[in-house]
Protein backbone atom coordinates (compact mmCIF):
# COMPACT_ATOMS: atom_id res chain seq x y z
CA UNK A 1 0.00 0.00 0.00
CA UNK A 2 1.36 3.42 -0.87
CA UNK A 3 0.43 6.70 0.74
CA UNK A 4 -0.98 9.51 -1.38
CA UNK A 5 -0.22 13.09 -0.31
CA UNK A 6 -3.20 15.33 0.39
CA UNK A 7 -3.32 18.78 -1.16
CA UNK A 8 -5.80 21.40 0.06
CA UNK A 9 -8.44 22.63 -2.34
CA UNK A 10 -7.57 26.16 -3.45
CA UNK A 11 -11.29 27.01 -3.71
CA UNK A 12 -11.65 26.50 0.05
CA UNK A 13 -8.60 28.68 0.67
CA UNK A 14 -10.05 31.42 -1.56
CA UNK A 15 -13.34 31.29 0.36
CA UNK A 16 -11.49 31.58 3.68
CA UNK A 17 -9.62 34.66 2.39
CA UNK A 18 -12.92 36.24 1.36
CA UNK A 19 -14.42 35.50 4.77
CA UNK A 20 -11.40 37.02 6.51
CA UNK A 21 -11.68 40.22 4.48
CA UNK A 22 -15.40 40.49 5.30
CA UNK A 23 -14.92 40.04 9.05
CA UNK A 24 -11.74 42.11 9.30
CA UNK A 25 -13.15 45.07 11.22
CA UNK A 26 -16.06 43.39 12.99
CA UNK A 27 -14.13 41.54 15.70
CA UNK A 28 -11.60 44.11 16.93
CA UNK A 29 -8.84 41.56 16.29
CA UNK A 30 -8.47 42.00 12.56
CA UNK A 31 -8.31 39.24 9.99
CA UNK A 32 -6.44 36.90 12.35
CA UNK A 33 -9.59 36.55 14.45
CA UNK A 34 -11.07 34.31 11.73
CA UNK A 35 -8.58 31.46 11.77
CA UNK A 36 -7.88 29.30 8.80
CA UNK A 37 -7.70 25.58 9.41
CA UNK A 38 -4.08 25.78 8.26
CA UNK A 39 -2.96 28.35 10.85
CA UNK A 40 -0.89 27.26 13.79
CA UNK A 41 -1.11 27.40 16.70
CA UNK A 42 -4.85 26.99 17.01
CA UNK A 43 -6.24 29.60 19.38
CA UNK A 44 -9.37 30.34 21.37
CA UNK A 45 -10.11 33.99 22.12
CA UNK A 46 -12.36 34.68 25.10
CA UNK A 47 -13.75 38.13 25.83
CA UNK A 48 -14.93 39.26 29.25
CA UNK A 49 -15.75 42.70 30.63
CA UNK A 50 -12.36 42.88 32.38
CA UNK A 51 -10.02 41.29 29.82
CA UNK A 52 -9.41 39.22 26.72
CA UNK A 53 -7.90 35.74 27.10
CA UNK A 54 -6.06 34.04 24.25
CA UNK A 55 -5.43 30.32 24.65
CA UNK A 56 -2.97 28.84 22.15
CA UNK A 57 -2.42 25.09 21.84
CA UNK A 58 1.27 24.24 21.40
CA UNK A 59 1.49 20.51 22.19
CA UNK A 60 4.96 19.06 22.45
CA UNK A 61 6.66 22.38 23.12
CA UNK A 62 8.06 23.59 26.41
CA UNK A 63 7.56 27.14 27.66
CA UNK A 64 11.20 27.86 26.78
CA UNK A 65 10.41 27.10 23.11
CA UNK A 66 7.55 29.64 22.98
CA UNK A 67 7.81 33.43 23.09
CA UNK A 68 5.24 36.20 23.18
CA UNK A 69 6.02 39.69 21.93
CA UNK A 70 3.98 42.88 21.82
CA UNK A 71 4.94 45.58 19.37
CA UNK A 72 2.69 48.58 18.84
CA UNK A 73 -0.78 47.03 18.70
CA UNK A 74 0.25 43.51 17.60
CA UNK A 75 0.71 40.48 19.84
CA UNK A 76 2.85 37.73 18.29
CA UNK A 77 3.22 34.15 19.49
CA UNK A 78 6.37 32.45 18.19
CA UNK A 79 7.67 28.93 18.71
CA UNK A 80 10.54 26.82 17.50
CA UNK A 81 10.77 23.06 17.92
CA UNK A 82 13.82 21.33 16.50
CA UNK A 83 13.13 18.66 13.91
CA UNK A 84 13.97 15.11 14.98
CA UNK A 85 15.80 13.65 12.00
CA UNK A 86 16.54 10.33 13.70
CA UNK A 87 13.36 8.78 12.24
CA UNK A 88 12.25 7.93 8.72
CA UNK A 89 8.67 9.22 8.77
CA UNK A 90 6.03 7.71 6.48
CA UNK A 91 3.61 10.50 7.37
CA UNK A 92 4.14 13.57 9.50
CA UNK A 93 1.15 15.54 10.78
CA UNK A 94 2.49 16.91 14.04
CA UNK A 95 3.96 20.36 13.57
CA UNK A 96 7.50 20.41 14.91
CA UNK A 97 9.06 23.47 13.38
CA UNK A 98 9.11 27.24 13.56
CA UNK A 99 5.74 29.02 13.73
CA UNK A 100 4.47 32.52 14.31
CA UNK A 101 0.96 33.89 14.75
CA UNK A 102 0.02 37.52 15.23
CA UNK A 103 -3.10 39.27 16.48
CA UNK A 104 -3.97 42.92 16.07
CA UNK A 105 -5.05 44.29 19.45
CA UNK A 106 -7.80 46.82 19.91
CA UNK A 107 -7.06 50.16 21.60
CA UNK A 108 -9.38 49.18 24.45
CA UNK A 109 -6.77 46.65 25.64
CA UNK A 110 -3.95 47.57 28.05
CA UNK A 111 -0.83 46.10 26.42
CA UNK A 112 1.40 47.20 29.32
CA UNK A 113 -0.31 44.71 31.68
CA UNK A 114 -0.31 41.53 29.58
CA UNK A 115 0.43 38.33 31.48
CA UNK A 116 0.92 34.75 30.29
CA UNK A 117 1.09 31.25 31.70
CA UNK A 118 1.96 27.83 30.25
CA UNK A 119 0.18 24.69 31.45
CA UNK A 120 0.12 21.29 29.70
CA UNK A 121 0.89 22.62 26.21
CA UNK A 122 -1.55 25.54 26.43
CA UNK A 123 -0.30 29.12 26.48
CA UNK A 124 -2.80 31.39 28.24
CA UNK A 125 -2.37 35.10 27.56
CA UNK A 126 -4.45 37.57 29.55
CA UNK A 127 -4.83 41.09 28.20
CA UNK A 128 -6.70 43.42 30.56
CA UNK A 129 -9.00 46.07 29.21
CA UNK A 130 -8.16 49.73 29.71
CA UNK A 131 -10.01 51.13 32.68
CA UNK A 132 -12.82 53.34 31.52
CA UNK A 133 -12.42 56.93 32.58
CA UNK A 134 -15.79 58.51 32.96
CA UNK A 135 -15.97 61.99 31.47
CA UNK A 136 -16.35 64.69 34.06
CA UNK A 137 -19.38 66.87 33.51
CA UNK A 138 -19.26 70.43 34.68
CA UNK A 139 -21.01 73.65 33.97
CA UNK A 140 -19.08 76.41 32.31
CA UNK A 141 -20.10 79.94 33.16
CA UNK A 142 -20.20 82.46 30.40
CA UNK A 143 -18.39 85.71 31.16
Amino acid sequence: MSLIPYFANSLIEDFEKLLRAELNDQSGFGADFVASRYEYPKCDIISTEESVLIEAAVPGLSKEEVSIDVRENFLTITGNKRQDSAYNYLRRELKRSYFTRSFRLDKTLDTSKISASFINGIVKITIPRVEKIEPVARKVTIQ
